[in-house]
Formats: C-alpha cells, sequence, structure tokens
C-alpha cells in the first residue's frame, strides 16, 4: 500500500511540472544525470555548484555516494560491501581526476589496501594489510615502483623481502631474510641488471 502511494504521489508532482523539463539542457556548471551511468541519482545542493551523487542497491541501501563539483568528480567517493554497512572503497578526486588517499576494506571494515594517486597514476606511498598488518608495503612515483618494496612474512610479521626501486625498475640491494631475520640472500641490481659478484 506504501508503495502505491509513492507512486501515485510521485506521479502526480511529475504530472504538475511542464512538459518541456525533461528536454532542458543541464545548467552549465552541473552534471547532466543522462551522463552518469545507469542508476545513479544527482542532487542539487542549494546555493553551490556541486551536487551529491548517490547509487542505490535492490534493496535501497546505499551503494555508492559523492560529489560532483562543476559536473566533475571531487572529493571523496565512497563505495559500500553489498548491505551499505561498510565502506569497500574510498577514492578521492579533485577535478575529476584521482589525487590523493585511496583506500579498500574487507566486509568486516578492516582496512586491506592503502595507496596514494596523483594525476590517476600511483604516487607515493602504497601498502597491502592483512588483519591489520602490512603484509607489503611500497613507494610509487608516476605509476611505477620508485624507492623501498618491502614484504612481511605472514605469520611472523618479520620482514621477508626487501628490493629498491627507480623508474619502476629493480636498482640497489634486494635482500630475502629468514623467519627469525637473518639475510638469506643479497643479491645487487643496476638498472634491472643483475651484478655478478
Amino acid at each position: 500500500m506504501r508503495i502505491l502511494m509513492v507512486v501515485l504521489l510521485l506521479g502526480a508532482i511529475m504530472g504538475c511540472q511542464p512538459s518541456d523539463a525533461q528536454d532542458a539542457p543541464a545548467r552549465p556548471g552541473k552534471a547532466d544525470p543522462a551522463s552518469l551511468p545507469e542508476g545513479y541519482l544527482v542532487e542539487d545542493i542549494p546555493g553551490s555548484e556541486a551536487q551529491r551523487v548517490v547509487k542505490r542497491d535492490e534493496e535501497g541501501k546505499i551503494a555508492e555516494e559523492g560529489m560532483l563539483y562543476d559536473g566533475l568528480k571531487m572529493g571523496a567517493w565512497i563505495a559500500y560491501h553489498e548491505g551499505g554497512v561498510f565502506p569497500a572503497k574510498i577514492t578521492t578526486y579533485a577535478e575529476g581526476v584521482q589525487n590523493g588517499t585511496y583506500l579498500e576494506f574487507n566486509t568486516r571494515g578492516h582496512l586491506t589496501l592503502r595507496a596514494t594517486y596523483k594525476n590517476n597514476k600511483l604516487d607515493g606511498p602504497w601498502a597491502l594489510y592483512s588483519f591489520g598488518r602490512p603484509e607489503k608495503e611500497a613507494h610509487y612515483k608516476n605509476g611505477e615502483l620508485d624507492g623501498v618494496y618491502l614484504e612481511y612474512n605472514r605469520k611472523t610479521g618479520n620482514l621477508q623481502k626487501e628490493a629498491h626501486y627507480k623508474n619502476g625498475v629493480q636498482h640497489g640491494t634486494y635482500r630475502f631474510y629468514s623467519e627469525e631475520g637473518e639475510v638469506m640472500l643479497e643479491v645487487e641490481y643496476i638498472d634491472g641488471v643483475k651484478q655478478e659478484g
């Protein structure tokens, strides 16, 4: 019965609008709702060029939400796990481009991935987590590994592998550690080439 009342109320409201309202182009600076993927709802924020965008799942819970400014993604966009309780991903945008922190969470709300983006490319610290502990850590520059790359033993949490990168290729000392933390292997790389000796 409630659904019927909502449908009738929406029909009455829509019937009162001028017939050319659907054909009107989006205002300058605002996103045209037709340009968004199916299922996204756009709400204007009064007194602002910003718009709130929401996508709901079949149960009506929020599946994704974020802001548009001048028709471009801006700020944090949050995608939720099924059921809408915990975020699955938080992506940060500036003027429609992925910039800043990117986070992924498991279905229990625990952090599983942390990364930093600049102009849609990995740029800065990156880390993969398991049960709150780092599994892998790295640093990126302009989408390529650049700096120290670390892997940890899942069982002990001790450092297992250490490698150095420069512009996406191995450059520097590579070390592999035992579970007790002793160096088991040490190799030197220069511009991606393993050095003999």
